[in-house]
Formats: C-alpha cells, sequence, structure tokens
C-alpha cells in the first residue's frame, strides 16, 4: 500500500523522451480549494473573468513555476488542481505570482468573489485537500 507523507502533495513523475534520452522532471500535484460568494451574479462575472484571464496573470503564474492549472465549479465551491516544480510551496511560493501591480490587481479582483471554506485556518484562502485515493495505488490488484 502506498502512503502519502504530505497529505496535500501529490508527487508525479512525468517522462518524455526526446533523441532517445528519457528526460524525468518531477513534478508535484496540487489540490485546493475555496468558496465563491453564494451570488449567481457574482458565480456569472468570476465564469467571465476566466474565459479571459490576463496575459500578466497566465505569465506570472508559469513564471513561479506552475506549470498546468485547471480550476472546476459546482455550486459555490471551487476546486483547483495545479502541477508545479518539485521545489514548489503553494504557502511559501503561490502569492509572489502578484510581483507586479497588474497580477495584484487581478487577485484582489478575484478576492472580491471568494470567501474561505468552512475549516479553512486562519490566513488561508486556497485550502489545501487531503488526497484520500489515487488508482494507480491499486496497480497490483487484478485487472490490468
Amino acid at each position: 500500500m502506498f502512503s502519502v507523507s504530505q497529505s496535500t502533495t501529490i508527487r508525479a513523475v512525468l517522462s518524455r523522451t526526446i533523441h532517445g534520452t528519457a528526460i524525468i522532471p518531477l513534478m508535484r500535484l496540487f489540490a485546493q480549494t475555496l468558496e465563491l460568494k453564494d451570488d449567481p451574479a457574482l458565480i456569472a462575472e468570476y465564469r467571465k473573468q476566466h474565459r479571459a484571464v490576463w496575459p500578466e496573470v497566465a505569465g506570472a503564474l508559469r513564471s513561479i513555476g506552475i506549470r498546468s492549472m485547471r480550476i472546476f465549479l459546482q455550486g459555490n465551491r471551487l476546486f483547483m488542481i495545479f502541477e508545479a516544480d518539485d521545489s514548489f510551496d503553494p504557502s511559501r511560493d503561490f502569492q509572489s505570482y502578484t510581483q507586479t501591480a497588474r497580477c495584484r490587481e487581478w487577485d484582489e479582483l478575484m478576492r472580491t468573489f471568494q470567501q474561505q471554506v468552512p475549516g479553512a485556518r486562519e490566513g488561508e484562502w486556497w485550502t489545501p485537500m487531503e488526497e484520500v485515493f489515487d488508482l494507480s495505488w491499486c496497480r497490483d490488484q487484478g485487472g490490468v
């Protein structure tokens, strides 16, 4: 059985071959949650904003080591999953994307739509989620 040493972090080894040489960068997968204020008009505007994320924001997220990011919505609950470089620590690194005025403006705008989830620690915005299952843990249990 696989044991997750850090419940909020999933380590994924991604490999690809370039000219016959395997390149294996170590990436980390993060899952976090947050709520939107329970107002249909605000939720609609949040969706609209994320259909046209400012280029400076996307660039800044990439520059801090985030390789991919997706945000899902159910009701007013957001679920974000992202991959980042192995050395990435969300509590230390995530907010560094706001170093420019334009990115700080985006962050402040998004916070007008958002609220902490119940159970979030003081000062914690996007709250880490615990990994409770990964199908790859079951490789030796029948099937393929």
